[in-house]
């Protein structure tokens, strides 16, 4: 049987691919960037990567990674490189402050992890025979809250998601192109250079699906073996270059704190009951949710087609996050382009969505009025109210239309408009980052250590626990210790402690306070 001629490029059809491409590349974009400096870098990722990604631009170490001279073993580097690249950049007319000095270290990360909306459009021009349908998946993931929030945070998932959809690309893209298979090898290479052993989990999955869908000729494809050579070749050397230095106890440490052993234990207390990560994205899916159950049965009815890759990637994913011991909601990233895909799917292939769902909309619009007065009245910021009031419209907007029977796409454009300006000003808040309300702040603190101590300062605090963003902000490492501990040291290093241990310890001499925190000098009697 003759195969129907490939679309000129000169024709409407890859024009408009392309334009949906840069045009959703550059929404993507525009949400993950707005607002990216406006907040602190909070614990524990974030001040962690922020310190490590400081420390290789200064001693232009770009090979090992250390924090204050001390070797870190627990991250591969290629997230870090990122982020050093973006603050040596941005650094190179002086010293940042805030917000450039955020903005450097998250963008990097925010861009790459933005990329994944546009190739999610392209994975879906595979998936789905309609130009139009594989428009769904790609806006779904670019409006899902846990999605854009997480992936504008300098932490590591974003990366890992773009490589993933990037690598399924690469896999459909390959059975008419044979030279996109080299891409698999090198997506799997750096997910590796990211989050180490995660790859073994998105190998199992990728390896699984082209057993199921038979796609024999990736075996024979040399380009597929090539790549997967490079990819190993250059996270070998990595690792080769970290055991030269460090000998066998990178590897302990390494592969076993932050790797096998969260499997199967808690580790540092992170744990949760098997549920987690169903709880998870119960309470951030809203409201593409309500449409999963029959996205689900619509995946298993076009199993040939997109049904297979959407439900074998979330649920194999799902399953072996939930069985770990360690229970983190990032762990979970990987699982949201699959999601997005059986969302998507749902509007593919329903014309007419029922229209109860209109009842859960008008109700979902009486949760974002309450929302909007209680933020009035508690947290009255302007960019807050103004994400109230746009989520109220879009859920009344999207009641309506389903109760009236105006059609999916009507329903589909007015959720995805009405999100998007949701998120944004949400983003131009002082609240999308809200841990970092959880504790103390400590860019004030951090000014006053930076001001009054020399840069070789170590400083012994009265906190209980190690704050990674107050190391980073500080530019000093900061030591917890007990009462005891404080008034040994009190004659030789400088203290940071609250007003009831500035007390207890006796007569010192205060160089500055703030948010509560005293600096105390050496004291000499």
């Amino acid at each position: 049987m003759a195969h129907a001629p490939a679309p000129s490029p000169h024709s409407p059809e890859p024009q408009r691919d392309h334009r949906w491409f840069w045009g959703l590349a550059i929404a993507a974009l525009g949400l993950w960037l707005i607002g990216l400096g406006g907040m602190p870098l909070r614990d524990w990722d974030e001040g962690t990567y922020g310190l490590l990604a400081r420390e290789m631009v200064r001693s232009r170490d770009w090979l090992h990674l250390s924090i204050f001279g001390e070797p870190f073993w627990l991250k591969p580097p290629l997230a870090i490189w990122l982020m050093a690249l973006g603050y040596q950049i941005m650094s190179w007319g002086g010293e940042l402050g805030s917000p450039w000095l955020e903005f450097s270290l998250r963008a990097p990360l925010a861009i790459a992890s933005a990329l994944g909306v546009p190739l999610l459009y392209c994975l879906g021009r595979e998936l789905f025979r309609d130009q139009r349908h594989a428009i769904y998946p790609a806006v779904i993931y670019l409006t899902l809250l846990p999605v854009v929030r997480h992936g504008r945070l300098a932490m590591l998932d974003g990366i890992v998601n773009t490589a993933m959809i990037l690598l399924f690309l690469c896999l459909f893209k390959a059975k008419k192109r044979p030279v996109w298979a080299m891409g698999m090898g090198l997506c799997l290479g750096a997910i590796a250079l990211t989050k180490g052993i995660l790859v073994l989990a998105i190998w199992g999955i990728a390896g699984l699906y082209i057993l199921l869908s038979q796609r024999w000729e990736l075996f024979r494809n040399s380009y597929a073996w090539l790549g997967l050579f490079l990819g190993l070749a250059l996270t070998t050397a990595w690792y080769i270059a970290q055991y030269h230095t460090y000998g066998a106890n990178f590897l302990t440490v390494h592969f076993g704190a932050q790797g096998f052993d969260r499997l199967g234990d808690a580790v540092e207390g992170n744990d949760g009951p098997l549920w987690y990560y169903l709880l998870e994205i119960v309470k951030y899916g809203w409201p593409w949710l309500v449409f999963f159950p029959i996205g689900v049965k619509q995946a298993g009815q076009q199993w040939k087609t997109w049904g297979l890759l959407a439900l074998l990637g979330f649920s194999l994913f799902l399953a072996v996050v939930s069985g770990m011991g360690t229970k983190l909601p990032w762990y979970l990233f990987p699982c949201y382009p699959f999601l997005a895909v059986i969302l998507g799917g749902y509007f593919a292939t329903v014309q007419r969505p029922k229209r109860g769902y209109g009842y859960f909309f008008a109700f979902l619009t009486m949760v974002a009025i309450a929302g909007g007065i209680y933020l009035a009245v508690a947290d009255p910021q302007l960019p807050l109210l103004i994400t109230a009031v746009c989520a109220t419209l879009t859920f009344g907007s999207g009641a309506r239309v389903l109760l009236k029977q105006l059609g999916g796409d009507r329903l589909f454009c007015t959720l995805a408009i009405g999100l998007y300006c949701s998120l944004a000003s949400l983003f131009c808040s002082q609240s999308w980052v809200w841990e970092v309300n959880e504790q103390f702040p400590v860019q004030a603190i951090g000014a006053i250590i930076q001001a009054e101590t020399p840069p070789d300062a170590v400083i012994y605090m009265s906190h209980p626990d190690g704050r990674p963003s107050l190391d980073f902000y500080s530019d000093r490492p900061l030591i917890p210790a007990d009462l005891p501990t404080l008034q040994a040291h009190h004659a030789t290093h400088f203290l940071l402690v609250d007003t009831a241990t500035r007390d207890a310890i006796g007569p010192a001499t205060e160089l500055a306070t703030a948010n509560g925190f005293h600096l105390l000098a050496p004291w000499s009697p």
